[in-house]
């Protein structure tokens, strides 16, 4: 992810109502362009986010929520385009007290993380959230890393038939799981 800021998407807690507030944040075209080169997308169709803040302990706030577009990326076979659409659920908790932020060691010296408990909170200067770099981190975690048209089928490489592989393999590695890539590695291309 790049430093510079795509989104303009901040939001003041100062004024946050105890209940609550919902923000629908809508990307404008010039913004979908920027999204879209921070992403290495060939384009974002549509971007928006629906969120839920409201205040959380004393010195924090919480943020759930949704952010839903529509990109094209290209095919990584065909290098044809390719749409798809991604919704990513937001449940964030920002705190101004950094022991609230802390990872405690364990007595072993290592981390006690529970994959099923929520991440700890992400430490804010208590009166401003980027709502822009939450959702361009919820957006690229949504983003297929290895799209494909529709029937795209990559048959540069024509596989070696297994008796091939296991007639010239040495004795000693054809016990070795690693013994058929070793095989195919020495070996020489199918001409057509």
């Amino acid at each position: 992810m790049h430093d510079e800021r795509v989104l303009d998407w901040d939001y003041a807690v100062g004024a946050l109502p105890a209940d609550g507030i919902d923000i629908h944040n809508v990307a404008q075209p010039d913004d979908c362009r920027a999204v879209a080169h921070a992403l290495g997308l060939e384009s974002v169709e549509s971007l928006q986010a629906d969120w839920t803040i409201r205040p959380w302990h004393r010195s924090g706030v919480r943020v759930v929520g949704t952010v839903n577009a529509a990109v094209i990326q290209t095919c990584g076979v065909t290098l044809e385009p390719v749409a798809a659409r991604i919704s990513e659920t937001v449940d964030r908790r920002y705190t101004t007290d950094e022991r609230l932020v802390a990872v405690r060691a364990d007595d072993r010296g290592g981390f006690d993380i529970d994959p099923e408990e929520p991440d700890p909170p992400d430490l804010f200067d208590g009166e401003t959230l980027d709502l822009g770099a939450v959702a361009m981190e919820h957006l690229s975690l949504g983003i297929d890393p290895y799209p494909r048209a529709k029937d795209a089928a990559f048959d540069g490489f024509e596989a070696m038939p297994r008796a091939a592989i296991e007639q010239d393999a040495p004795t000693e590695a054809k016990s070795s799981p690693f013994a058929a890539l070793a095989a195919l590695a020495d070996a020489k291309p199918v001409k057509r």
